[in-house]
């Protein structure tokens, strides 16, 4: 079967809304998300689970991931600051873009679909790995975490699609692309045809 023509392809998402996951769909920031989740449990004074275990948390929200290893309540904050700073500091260079992200991200926005992130990382770290890689452009909003507020991927869904004015149905309907755990209705609802 013959490809598309570019005249074909031009608009054949016309406003399409597409939601994209940061870790593990556009960037394979494993190894800095592992990182970091090791110093964070050891700034608290617990020994670290290895790094396979710790890559089977990468996607909810950074407390339940810290939680799931036994940081307790009240270290939560001290773990929370480490991660961040740690990220901040040596994250984006242990983050690299999957191959052929770039050209599918200019494939989507030339056949006229509105792209975003919805990512549970915050708004800042996830625009920063965005910039850092050079696919910022790409997005009419960064959605994500807030600092304390919006962690779950049902709360970051309907706050980046109140940025954008669509909806998960009807004729604005969003397609939410990325999501390793099924933590939306969204994130397996039909899509469009």
């Amino acid at each position: 079967m013959p490809a598309p023509s570019d005249a074909q392809t031009s608009h054949a998402l016309d406003g399409a809304i597409v939601l994209l996951d940061v870790d593990g769909t556009l960037v394979d920031s494993a190894p800095a998300i592992t990182f970091c989740l090791a110093r964070a449990i050891e700034a608290v004074g617990m020994e670290p689970p290895p790094v396979e275990v710790l890559g089977a948390d990468i996607g909810p929200p950074l407390e339940d991931a810290l939680a799931s290893h036994g940081v307790p309540a009240e270290a939560m904050a001290t773990a929370r600051a480490t991660y961040r700073r740690c990220y901040s500091e040596v994250g984006l260079d242990r983050s690299e873009l999957y191959p052929e992200v770039a050209d599918t991200l200019d494939l989507l926005c030339s056949a006229g679909a509105r792209l975003a992130t919805a990512t549970s990382k915050r708004v800042a770290m996830a625009t920063d790995v965005c910039a850092h890689l050079g696919i910022l452009e790409y997005f009419e909003v960064i959605g994500g975490a807030g600092d304390l507020e919006r962690l779950h991927k049902p709360e970051i869904l309907a706050w980046t699609l109140e940025q954008l004015g669509g909806t998960l149905e009807g004729e604005t309907a969003a397609w939410p692309m990325g999501c390793r755990r099924l933590e939306s209705p969204g994130a397996t609802a039909p899509r469009p045809s």
